[in-house]
C-alpha cells in the first residue's frame, strides 16, 4: 500500500529534495559523492517526514532510520551507474547530466517512487555444493515460512527470475568481475542442480546493499545456517582458504505491470559470513546417515522443524549461527 503523506508534507519534501539536487556533485558524470551541501537540504526533507506513528515505522522497516537520504542517493546511484562516463577529475553538478538539468522535475519524479513504495522483491542466495542435499532429491521446493522457501535450479526458476542484464556493464556486475569475466564468458545463468535458500522482501533494496530487507535477509541467511547446525543438518569442516571465499545472492525486483521480475543487483557478503557459509557440510548424525535413503529422509524431518521456528515469526529472530 503507497505511502499516504500529507500534501503539505509532500510539497515541502520535494522542494528540499530540488535545493539538494542542485548541490549535489557526481564524479565522472556517474558516481554520486555525498558532499555536505547536498546531505543537509536532504536531512531537513527528512526531518519533515512523520517523525513517530504508522507511516514512520513503514519507513524505518521500508529502508532505514534515515528513509528519504537514503532512497535518493541509492536512487541516484542506481540510475546514473550505466550512463555514460565522462572524463575530467573535478567531479560536476548533477544538473549538468543529461537528464536531471531540471531540479524540480527530478524531484518530483523521486517522491513519486517514494511514496509508491513498497516495492517487492526476491533474494536468492546459493548454498554450497557441500549442502545441496539439504533439500531432499525428490523435491525442488521446500517451504520454511511464506516468505522463505528452499529451491533448486530448473528451467521454471529461470523463466520466472530470468539472469538476463541489461547491458555489459550490468552484466559485468551481476557476474562479479572485471571486463575481462566478459570475454568469451556464457551467460549468466543459475547453476545446474543448485539449491538456493530464498526470501521475499518488501521495502527498498539498493545497490550497495545496506537497507533493512538487506540487514534482514543477512540475519534470515545466519539464522537458516546456525539452526541448521543446532538441529544437526548442518556440520563444520577444518578446510581453510587464506583467500576469503566470495558468496553473495541475486536481487530481483517486482516490475509495475505486477507479473515480470528482472534482476538488479548482486550484492556480496561480509568475509565472514561467507567463510562460516563455506565451511559447511551435511551432518553424519555421529555415523547413522550411511545410506542414500538415510540422506534424503533427515534433512526432510529437520526442514519441517525448522519450517516450525520460521513460520513463527519474531520468536526466530535470536537464531545465528556463530562463526
Amino acid at each position: 500500500m503507497p505511502i499516504d503523506l500529507n500534501p503539505k508534507c509532500r510539497a515541502r519534501i520535494t522542494e528540499l529534495i530540488a535545493a539538494a539536487l542542485g548541490k549535489i556533485k557526481v564524479q565522472h558524470g556517474k558516481f554520486v559523492t555525498r558532499n555536505s551541501e547536498g546531505q543537509v537540504p536532504l536531512i531537513l526533507a527528512n526531518e519533515a517526514l512523520p517523525q513517530r506513528g504508522p507511516i514512520h515505522d513503514k519507513l524505518v522497516a521500508y529502508i532505514d532510520e534515515y528513509p528519504l537520504v537514503e532512497f535518493v542517493y541509492d536512487t541516484l546511484a542506481d540510475e546514473l551507474r550505466d550512463a555514460e562516463f565522462m572524463q575530467g577529475e573535478e567531479p560536476q553538478g548533477l544538473v549538468t547530466v543529461p537528464g536531471y538539468q531540471d531540479p524540480a522535475a527530478v524531484a518530483a519524479r523521486l517522491v513519486e517512487e517514494f511514496v509508491a513504495l513498497p516495492r517487492e522483491y526476491k533474494l536468492t542466495f546459493q548454498l554450497p555444493h557441500d549442502v545441496r542435499e539439504a533439500l531432499p532429491p525428490e523435491k525442488d521446493r521446500h517451504d520454511l515460512s511464506v516468505r522463505m522457501r528452499l529451491i533448486r535450479s530448473s528451467a521454471e526458476l529461470a523463466i520466472e527470475l530470468p539472469l538476463i542484464a541489461a547491458n555489459e556493464d550490468a552484466e559485468q556486475r551481476l557476474k562479479g568481475g572485471s571486463l575481462l569475466s566478459l570475454i568469451g564468458s556464457p551467460p549468466l545463468q543459475w547453476t545446474e542442480g543448485a539449491v538456493h535458500l530464498q526470501l521475499d522482501a518488501s521495502g527498498f533494496v539498493g545497490m550497495y546493499g545496506g537497507s533493512m530487507p538487506d540487514l534482514e535477509a543477512r540475519r534470515v541467511l545466519r539464522s537458516f545456517c546456525g539452526l541448521g547446525l543446532a538441529l544437526r543438518m548442518f556440520d563444520t569442516n577444518n578446510r581453510y582458504s587464506p583467500y576469503p571465499p566470495r558468496h553473495h545472492y541475486f536481487v530481483h525486483r517486482l516490475e509495475l505491470d505486477g507479473s515480470t521480475w528482472c534482476v538488479r543487483d548482486r550484492l556480496e557478503l561480509d568475509d565472514s559470513l561467507s567463510r562460516g557459509i563455506e565451511r559447511l557440510k551435511m551432518h553424519s548424525v555421529n555415523g547413522w546417515i550411511d545410506s542414500p535413503e538415510k540422506q534424503a529422509s533427515w534433512p526432510a524431518r529437520i526442514l519441517n522443524e525448522m519450517a516450525n521456528v520460521f513460520s513463527a515469526g519474531q520468536k526466530s529472530d535470536a537464531i545465528s549461527m556463530v562463526l
